[in-house]
């Protein structure tokens, strides 16, 4: 590519803050991202590193004050055949103290000699320095514009400034005249080779790969690659089944709505996330504050009764209790693992709970369907049975019980699916 060395060190760039970052302490995806946005923000005093871009086949443009610390193999200083511009100050400070101004066209008494004195050659000991950083900025050739004339009565050119500090003319200083510029072809057309004849095939193609999945859920496909349970079952629920959670959809990390189906089952899976969050088990008064909370978030205040039912169920189950005896456990617990079976490439989802025994992790998943026949069963052990293989693949432990948390009502059911399996 013209600029592939530019954006591989671009890409170098990128990946040397992102170290530095996590370095820092830093961690996450998100958060780095966020971080990155905050740096490009107008509000920012801090930039990113510049990508070395000695190579790159293009011309920047910049500043003096931008270019300090930087090299570069050919530097042009513009403009220069014009003078300073005077600093028309109001106010100023003395060498002993003193002050001077003008304010509203009445002058101090010692405004014009201070500016003689002592602002005109702070002004051209600042030109001097400046046209010093600019220089130092080539590494190979320096190009110096001296097109034009100073009008009566104006300032020297900033090129006579930068020859009076020469003190001799370097011997590989080369005069150029305008005219000669003008009339020499410095840019020779770059002739591209044709495509080949079998381009628009192979875009096709391309196209065609790239229109594939290659991050899937827990299940079907990335089931099978997972080698998760016997029976892998492609889609025995289909989508239109309204009453099912949509774990299928569990792959977009990005928002709860995405991976738990009606507001019911998002608020219920919402508030059992708040609420095993907590170091203890949870008094009424909190699993109302907890519900509340997931209702207000999904703005469907009809389903509060349904939901704290549900979730009321789900705290006095025993399996809700040895969660909470449990020496670690984990809510919404991201999980992800590659893969390389039938075009994925990477399976990924979230598990509601996981908690620690002594013989490994115990899995388990809330459902909030109305009833659960066998073919949703059969797809349900399939999708368990994959999480726990990515849990495993991610800890090294194993995960000797997966389970099922049916929450349909006032009523809490706990299915262990891995006997099933097993059965």
């Amino acid at each position: 590519m013209p600029r592939g060395t530019f954006d591989a060190d671009c890409v170098r760039m990128l990946q040397g803050h992102a170290q530095r970052w996590q370095d820092d302490g830093g961690v996450g995806l998100s958060d780095f991202v966020a971080s990155v946005e905050v740096l490009g923000s107008d509000t920012s005093r801090a930039t990113l590193d510049e990508p070395d871009d000695r190579d790159d086949d293009a011309v920047r443009v910049s500043t003096i004050h931008s270019a300090k610390g930087l090299e570069f193999p050919v530097v042009v200083l513009a403009g220069m055949a014009t003078g300073q511009r005077p600093d028309k100050g109001s106010f100023g400070v003395r060498v002993d103290g003193g002050m001077e101004f003008s304010v509203a066209g009445i002058d101090s008494a010692g405004l014009e000699s201070w500016k003689v004195d002592e602002q005109a050659p702070r002004s051209a000991a600042e030109l001097i320095r400046l046209l010093y950083v600019a220089c130092t900025r080539a590494r190979d050739h320096l190009v110096v514009s001296v097109v034009g004339e100073v009008r009566k009565g104006g300032t020297a050119p900033r090129s006579d400034v930068l020859r009076a500090q020469v003190a001799t003319v370097p011997a590989d200083t080369i005069n150029v005249a305008a005219t000669s510029l003008l009339s020499v072809n410095h840019v020779q057309p770059r002739r591209l080779a044709a495509p080949p004849s079998d381009w628009s095939q192979k875009v096709t193609e391309a196209r065609a790969v790239a229109a594939l999945p290659w991050v899937a859920s827990p299940s079907g496909r990335a089931a099978a690659g997972l080698d998760a349970g016997r029976d892998i079952i492609a889609d025995p629920v289909g989508e239109a089944n309204a009453d099912l959670v949509a774990d299928q959809d569990r792959a977009d990390s990005g928002a709860r709505r995405a991976r738990d189906g009606r507001p019911v089952g998002r608020a219920m899976h919402a508030a059992l996330d708040t609420l095993l969050s907590a170091a203890t088990p949870p008094a009424g008064d909190e699993i109302a504050a907890a519900c509340n909370r997931a209702i207000a978030d999904e703005g469907a205040p009809d389903d509060y009764d349904d939901v704290r039912r549900r979730v009321a169920a789900a705290m006095t189950s025993p399996l809700i209790a040895e969660a909470f005896a449990a020496e670690r456990r984990w809510t919404e617990l991201f999980l992800a693992a590659p893969q390389d079976h039938d075009g994925i490439r990477l399976a990924e989802g979230y598990a509601d709970l996981v908690f620690e025994t002594a013989d490994g992790y115990v899995l388990v998943d809330y459902k909030s369907d109305a009833t659960l026949p066998p073919e949703n069963l059969a797809h349900y052990r399939e999708q368990l049975a994959a999480y726990g293989a990515l849990l495993q693949l991610a800890t090294g432990r194993s995960v000797p019980r997966c389970v099922l948390l049916h929450l349909p009502g006032a009523t809490a059911q706990v299915i262990d699916v891995t006997a099933q399996a097993e059965s």
